[in-house]
């Protein structure tokens, strides 16, 4: 596949778009990983007589590896170059115009429950990166910083609910999925995130697990309520019953508090008004 690759690369670069005629077919087979789905750039030099080809091969975050193939402009091949530099530099060295994956690094935030159900604070950016196995952009979050929240003695905090005062985005990687007859193609994966940015306060239900209360658990709750930027609380509030108490469904009402009803253990309701400005 390499070779019928470059092959056709070569062919079309001849091929006369008046004549509808092939002027020059050459073939040459890279000792490497350069195919047509990592091209990334074909630079000509008429004054040296050159013409170079720049095939991505891996990228990392910070890092790139390409291949640069070397033709003269009879597509003779002339050597063969690897490279491994940081994006930036390689763009400027080799005078390449393409901006791969272009990405904005916003501080972006969510709140998520790990395998035993605690709260954790995430926070990173999109990461967008170059796929060199498919040579095309995806994108995923990439988490900088957690902060796992606890009570006043240390206790573990389990996720309930949370709430912010900026608008929420709805995330889903762009990644890669089968599409029958060995072919892949791009699409939305995974979990769908909830993301906001860093510039407001996030509140946060949770109820306190003790192992050392065990009798106790389902019966306390609280709410914290954390600076996004800095992740680090600003305020709490307890909530506690005398039964155990599960939430059952939340609303946002239209004075912007959050009413929640809880199920208690033995029968019966309890209906909490949260007013989340204000915790």
């Amino acid at each position: 596949m390499k070779n019928l690759a470059l092959q056709m690369l070569l062919a079309v670069l001849f091929f006369s778009a008046s004549a509808q005629k092939i002027l020059v077919e050459k073939t040459y087979r890279p000792d490497s990983k350069a195919n047509l789905n990592n091209l990334s750039e074909v630079q000509i030099d008429k004054s040296s007589n050159e013409m170079r080809l720049f095939f991505i091969t891996k990228s990392t975050e910070k890092r790139m590896k390409a291949d640069l193939l070397y033709f003269d402009l009879d597509f003779n091949f002339l050597k063969d170059e690897k490279i491994e530099e940081e994006y930036e530099k390689m763009k400027t060295t080799y005078k390449l115009s393409w901006d791969i994956c272009p990405e904005d690094k916003q501080p972006l935030l969510t709140v998520e429950a790990n395998l035993t159900g605690q709260a954790v604070f995430k926070k990173g950016y999109i990461w967008n990166y170059y796929n060199w196995n498919t040579g095309w952009c995806e994108d995923k979050f990439k988490v900088e910083d957690k902060v796992k929240p606890k009570g006043e003695a240390g206790e573990k905090i389990k996720l309930v609910l949370w709430w912010s005062d900026r608008d929420v985005m709805k995330y889903q990687r762009t990644g890669t999925v089968p599409a029958g007859r060995g072919y892949v193609a791009r699409a939305k994966v995974g979990r769908v995130r909830d993301l906001v940015d860093d510039k407001g306060n996030i509140v946060f239900l949770g109820l306190v697990y003790d192992k050392k209360d065990l009798k106790n658990n389902g019966k306390n709750y609280i709410i914290q309520k954390y600076d996004a930027s800095l992740l680090e609380k600003i305020a709490e509030n307890e909530l506690n019953f005398d039964k155990i108490a599960i939430p059952l469904v939340n609303q946002t009402l239209y004075n912007g508090n959050v009413g929640i009803l809880f199920r208690l253990q033995g029968g019966g309701y309890e209906y909490v008004e949260i007013n989340i400005n204000a915790c």
